[in-house]
C-alpha cells in the first residue's frame, strides 16, 4: 500500500500555497507600519463593506461590489484630507469622531445597500417588458409570413392542447421491471 506524501508540493517543485498566507502577513504589517492613521481610517469606515463581505453567501460578491465601491467614495474625501494634511492617528481619530463625516461615510454604504436590493428586480422587470416586446414582433413577423406562403410553411402560432393519453392497463401477474 503507497503512503500519502506527508509534504505535497507544486508540480514545478515549490510549495506556492505556503508563501501565500505569510506573504498577506508580512504585506499587512507593513502597511500599518508605513500608514497606520490610512489602515485606522479605512478599518473602521469601510466597516459596512466588510460586513457586506462577511454575509454575502453568494461566489461572486456582489454586494460587496456595490456596498464597497460606495462606502469608498464616501470614505474618500476623508482619505484624501488625511493624506494632504497632516497624517496623524490624532487626525483619522478626529475624522472618525465627527458626526458629519461618519454620517456621510456611513449613508454612501447605505445608499449601496439600497442599490444592491433595488436595482436587480428593476433590471427583472425591465429584460421581461423587453423580452415580451421580442416576442410579440416575432409572432407579428410570424402572422406576415403565413399571409405570404399560406399554412403549410407554419406552425400554429397558438400551441395546441395536448391530447390526454389513456393509461396503460397492467394486469396483476405483470411486474414492471
Amino acid at each position: 500500500m503507497a503512503e500519502p506524501n506527508p509534504n505535497p508540493t507544486a508540480p514545478d517543485g515549490g510549495n506556492k500555497a505556503s508563501w501565500t498566507p505569510i506573504l498577506l502577513a508580512v504585506t499587512f504589517v507593513l502597511v500599518v507600519v508605513i500608514s497606520l492613521p490610512t489602515v485606522i481610517l479605512l478599518l473602521f469606515a469601510m466597516m459596512p463593506a466588510i460586513v457586506a463581505f462577511i454575509i454575502d453567501r453568494t461566489p461572486q460578491k456582489y454586494s460587496v461590489y456595490c456596498v464597497g465601491g460606495i462606502n469608498f467614495c464616501g470614505v474618500y474625501p476623508f482619505l484624501t484630507d488625511l493624506w494632504t494634511g497632516q497624517h496623524t492617528v490624532a487626525a483619522a481619530v478626529d475624522t472618525l469622531t465627527d458626526v458629519f463625516s461618519l454620517l456621510l461615510i456611513y449613508s454612501a454604504a447605505a445608499l449601496g445597500w439600497m442599490i444592491y436590493i433595488a436595482v436587480p428586480p428593476l433590471v427583472g422587470a425591465v429584460l421581461t417588458v423587453m423580452n415580451q416586446r421580442r416576442v410579440t414582433q416575432l409572432k407579428d413577423i410570424q402572422r406576415d409570413l403565413i399571409k405570404e406562403w399560406g399554412d403549410e410553411v407554419a406552425s400554429h402560432l397558438e400551441e395546441p392542447e395536448p391530447e390526454p393519453q389513456e393509461p396503460q392497463e397492467t394486469s396483476d401477474d405483470q411486474v414492471p421491471a
